[in-house]
């Protein structure tokens, strides 16, 4: 019965941007006036739109959302990124590739594994020359970078799936290792994971509740080399090396803080 409410709701969903070929609100989301917290803008919705057409058309298999799927497939490029909040493009492709449904096309799954195979390649590369095996470029250690290393580690995953090939396997492991404690930190980034791990995440009920350990099971942002706030800015410099640019402070928002979407891959 929910499943139906959810299929009922998406198919309704399409409808409306079917009628609403533009981005709404015009421009892309902006926080409403006087909200205080993080804006997740995104002025372009072409691949949110993909990615319902994939998965409404592996869900029905009707001919509407395939044919869209086929038509813009390849606007951004055939995996040309990880994943994450502003882009889920390979998440869409992602769909259509390891998707079920028999009148797939068979040509368009073959350039999707070619491009997913190139890009698991190149994180193997990258991999390979970083001295703890991890697929982040120095320019990658932003504001969240163990959410990276992770949604790289998902799309080696895929790359395994759809090839067998052991390399991205073993460099999906390697990036696990990474978060919990292969790292240049020597910690666990996972709260209550490890003998030494995170203990003052940016998380207002672990900070709050009193208790000495955090609430276990959650993955800080990681080493922020951008030092986007003033804790990071006090301890370190533009020419700290990337990946030590992590404070275990509950006021490191920038390399402490706690966010579902970077979870996820974690899970």
């Amino acid at each position: 019965t929910f499943a139906g409410r959810c299929l009922t709701a998406a198919r309704r969903a399409w409808q409306y941007l079917q009628a609403n070929p533009s981005i709404v609100p015009t421009g892309g989301f902006k926080n409403p006036s006087g909200t205080g917290t993080g804006e997740y803008g995104d002025n372009n919705d072409s691949d949110e739109r993909l990615w319902a057409a994939a998965e409404l058309y592996e869900t029905t298999g009707e001919a509407a959302y395939r044919s869209y799927f086929e038509s813009h497939y390849n606007t951004s490029g055939l995996f040309t990124s990880s994943l994450g909040w502003p882009q889920v493009g390979p998440l869409a492709q992602a769909a259509y590739l390891l998707g079920k449904q028999t009148d797939a096309s068979a040509s368009i799954k073959t350039q999707l594994q070619n491009g997913l195979n190139t890009y698991c390649g190149t994180l193997v590369s990258i991999a390979t020359q970083d001295g703890l095996n991890v697929t982040l470029r120095p320019a990658d250690y932003g504001w969240g970078s163990n959410s990276g290393a992770l949604n790289n580690a998902v799309l080696l995953i895929l790359g395994y799936i759809v090839t067998g090939t052991q390399d991205y396997y073993l460099t999906a492991l390697q990036q696990l290792d990474y978060i919990l404690g292969c790292n240049r930190i020597d910690i666990s980034f996972v709260t209550g994971v490890g003998a030494a791990h995170t203990m003052n995440p940016h998380h207002r009920p672990s900070y709050s509740d009193g208790n000495v350990e955090p609430i276990p099971g959650l993955m800080a942002g990681g080493p922020d080399k951008y030092l986007d706030n003033d804790i990071l800015k006090a301890n370190f410099t533009s020419t700290t090396p990337p990946a030590r640019c992590y404070m275990d402070d509950w006021r490191s928002y920038a390399s402490n803080e706690i966010a579902i979407n970077w979870n996820a891959p974690l899970v």
